[in-house]
């Protein structure tokens, strides 16, 4: 991605930003202290900086000024807000306005005349855009008015006749205005669209050359002058587009080797010191990687939101071959009358995504995937698999490629003994043959059968008969809903509706009342007029829809059905109707529990308060009291688990949390986050759990938010293997989740009886010394027992489980 460390610091300013507990004079300083510094750092302009950090400050100062907007928007609407003013001045940098365009008229003749530095990429620009405007069918040619460097003429041939374009030059002929006359009469005559001329790289010192390029131009007399900017020269930009502005008046800059500096900043300055717009920058060194330009969508892919507009790009320059479009359509008729994708199909689908360009710059256009492929590395792990699947394609037979792929398999045994059982497959001879003719591994192929079969399961659930696509069609033509949520009926969804509170009908009717609705309910806020019908975690079913909503295990199963196993998992939100200190409490006493049996030994290792930083300018520091626990966990393998994988059935699991003391002086909530992970057999199963409870607001004795969330993931190298293990380890881990809610309740009831039986005042005062309230949530077992290493811990984790035993919790 272009600019990669001026997006990642933006990127970490902004994030630093969604973690501050309000918006205020502070969080913005500091905001535009991180902004305006990876700004500097890739050489933007001082007084630039300086401008756009005044005018920043304003507006956000004039927003947070307006008594109505700070009544009525939340602290997350601020932030947001904040986060959208910052990203509007970020485009005015790189906007400089302007009537140059990239799309010529067709039918009529244009000359366009590159200019620059020595060394800036001025000849291979040059084909890059002949090359980009004859893929959208303009009658294109080059020029080579270079009569200054050696070798320019051939380097300018040699490029064109990669690209297959006409091009015109001499070896003879030294006079750099005779050439450009002659090429472009000559193009003319042929009635060329678009006619291109490069031209000597000059500095703004060799008045010479500058007189020179003013000769040129008369001649000619182009219809668009483009500077070729290096972004690479830094500061320097901004003279020197200074220099040729007046010289030749230029209407457009061409910005190069963005993709492989980070001070970039300087031909930004240059933008808005010359009020010239960008119309393309190059993205690498190969004469496809062109873009144009568009600051909105730059800047947005520059912050990790990615271009959408510049994928769908890329995906219509690939589909402009009309064979691609005619085989994209019988593709699609086939696959929509039933037909099977075939291993042909695949392939053809391979290629596109090739053509694409690299992995890197596709996963930059999608918001939230450029983190991904941040490196060159992944590049090129991609582009190796990406060949391997097709040297494995090429190796097969025509009958073999017009299949599913079921040919290269072949049943372990006859039937079953149980008539719905499937038989178990294994590749046959004919798969090591296609792995012997391709130069690659059994393993190889099985992967490849593997992601074919994934890949044609998706399209036919997508294209085939009864799917998504033929829902949709049959809705439109029958003015019905095109879809309808996966197991309801029409007439439940219906129901559903009509059962709504009036509120929440006009609320869903007003412009953006739905995303309103959906972040007050993932924010736990859920409306009074919602929870009295029911619906939610602890009430009944909607009425009229017969057995509720479906409950969380059967969500748990539809997000397998559809994402998979492994990555972020929500496992459970919602709220408990108990006081938050009793909640963090009880989190603390929770073991042993008469519903967490294998949980053998729990040993503190480590203890301390930090002092935060104050949360608004002026404040007390937070006081965060941190405990580190150790777990010995005991569990039950599967019966399938091979010999030697897993050498013992109990695991120590690291268990931190982090306990917000007192009160925040801006009313803020307070939060106890836990992050428990496994630190045995990592390789084999890893399961990760983040655990939040959030104090109620306003402050209520019997309300506290919970938020748990889990990442099951495995590093085996078999694939089938994993897939398995991640499934055993979500089932398990799904299977102990209310177990461990019954145990913490079970605990709240141990520390306070009362709480079971209804209203009670909260157990710690709020206003209370953070001396009293560490001794409340330090466990009664505990006390006495010094703060021991981890080698201690482990010696000693019998005898601490006696003296559990002895302990009246029990």
């Amino acid at each position: 991605m272009v600019l990669a460390d001026l997006g990642r610091r933006l990127n970490q300013a902004f994030a630093d930003l969604q973690r501050q507990p309000t918006v205020d004079e502070a969080t913005v300083d500091l905001l535009l202290k991180q902004v305006c510094s990876a700004l500097l750092a890739s050489d933007v302009n001082v007084r630039l900086v300086q401008k756009l950090r005044q005018d920043v400050k304003a507006e956000v100062q004039t927003m947070l000024n307006e008594k109505s907007h700070a009544d009525s928007q939340t602290d997350a609407q601020r932030k947001h807000q904040v986060q959208k003013i910052v990203f509007e001045y970020l485009v005015k940098l790189v906007d400089a306005g302007g009537s140059a365009t990239h799309r010529l008229e067709k039918g009529k003749q244009s000359v366009i005349m590159f200019v620059g530095l020595q060394g800036s990429g001025k000849t291979t620009s040059c084909t890059k855009l002949a090359l980009w405007y004859q893929k959208r069918g303009y009658k294109t040619g080059l020029v080579c008015a270079d009569t200054f460097r050696a070798g320019a003429f051939d380097q300018l041939k040699q490029n064109a006749a990669k690209a297959r374009l006409p091009f015109y030059g001499s070896y003879t002929e030294t006079d750099p205005v005779a050439i450009a006359s002659a090429g472009v009469a000559s193009f003319k005559k042929n009635r060329f669209d678009i006619i291109i001329v490069d031209t000597s790289g000059r500095h703004k010192q060799e008045k010479d050359l500058f007189d020179e390029m003013i000769d040129i131009g008369a001649a000619i007399k182009p219809t668009q002058t483009i500077m070729v900017l290096d972004a690479s020269i830094g500061q320097a930009a901004e003279a020197q587009c200074r220099a040729f502005k007046d010289a030749s008046n230029y209407g457009a800059l061409f910005v190069t080797k963005l993709d492989g500096h980070a001070k970039g900043g300087g031909a930004i300055s240059a933008v808005a010191s010359t009020q010239t717009p960008i119309l393309f920058i190059g993205t690498g060194e190969h004469i496809h990687d062109l873009e144009p330009f568009r600051a909105r969508p730059f800047v947005s892919k520059l912050l990790g939101m990615g271009d959408l507009s510049g994928l769908m790009d890329k995906i219509e320059e690939v589909q402009m071959n009309t064979d691609v479009q005619e085989r994209q359509k019988d593709m699609l008729m086939k696959i929509q009358e039933g037909g099977a994708f075939t291993i042909r199909d695949w392939r053809e689908q391979i290629t596109n995504i090739m053509k694409m360009g690299p992995m890197s710059k596709m996963a930059g256009m999608i918001p939230g995937m450029g983190a991904m492929f941040n490196d060159g590395a992944n590049d090129q792990m991609a582009s190796n698999k990406f060949k391997t699947m097709l040297y494995i394609i090429d190796s097969m037979t025509p009958a073999e490629l017009d299949s599913d792929g079921s040919c290269f398999m072949t049943p372990i045994r006859k039937g079953a003994q149980d008539e719905k059982a499937k038989p178990k497959l294994r590749l046959n001879a004919r798969a090591r043959r296609v792995a012997r003719g391709s130069g690659t591994s059994m393993r190889d192929v099985e992967e490849f059968l593997l992601q074919y079969r994934t890949i044609s399961n998706m399209v036919k659930k997508v294209g085939g008969k009864n799917s998504w696509l033929q829902q949709m069609q049959g809705g439109r033509s029958r003015g019905a809903p095109p879809m309808l949520p996966p197991g309801m009926s029409r007439d439940q969804v219906m129901k559903m509706q009509n059962a709504l509170p009036a509120d929440i009908k006009a609320q869903l009717r007003q412009p953006g009342g739905r995303e309103q609705l959906m972040r007050q309910l993932q924010s736990g806020n859920v409306p009074p007029s919602l929870a009295a019908m029911g619906g939610m975690p602890g009430l009944g079913g909607m009425p009229g829809l017969g057995g509720g909503l479906p409950d969380m295990a059967q969500m748990q199963q539809m997000m397998q059905g559809m994402g998979g196993l492994g990555g972020l998992m929500n496992a459970m939100r919602g709220g408990s109707s108990y006081p938050w200190t009793a909640c963090i409490q009880a989190f603390y006493r929770r073991y042993p529990n008469p519903q967490a049996l294998h949980v053998l030994t729990v040993d503190v290792i480590d203890r301390h308060i930090e002092e935060r930083p104050p949360r608004t300018a002026g404040g007390a520091p937070v006081p965060v009291l941190c405990t580190s626990r150790l777990l010995l966990k005991r569990g039950s393998l599967p019966k399938w688990a091979p010999a030697g994988i897993i050498k013992n059935s109990s695991s120590w699991v690291l268990e931190e949390s982090e306990v917000d003391l007192m009160p925040s002086e801006d009313g803020a909530p307070r939060v106890m986050t836990a992050w428990t992970r496994n630190l045995d057999h990592t390789s084999v199963l890893a399961i990760t759990e983040v655990l939040k409870f959030t104090e109620n607001m306003p402050r209520d004795a019997f309300r506290t938010h919970c938020h748990t969330n889990a990442h099951v993931s495995s590093d085996l190298s078999f694939r089938l293997l994993r897939r398995r293990v991640e499934k055993f380890g979500l089932k398990r881990y799904l299977s102990h989740m209310e177990s461990s809610r019954q145990g913490l309740v079970w605990s709240i009831h141990q520390i306070a009886p009362h709480l079971s039986h209804g209203p009670a005042p909260v157990l710690v005062d709020h206003t209370s010394r953070r001396q009293r309230l560490l001794h409340a949530l330090r466990p009664p077992f505990l006390d006495g027992y010094p703060m021991g290493p981890w080698q201690w811990v482990r010696k000693k984790w019998g005898q601490l489980r006696e003296k559990l035993r002895n302990s009246h919790v029990l």
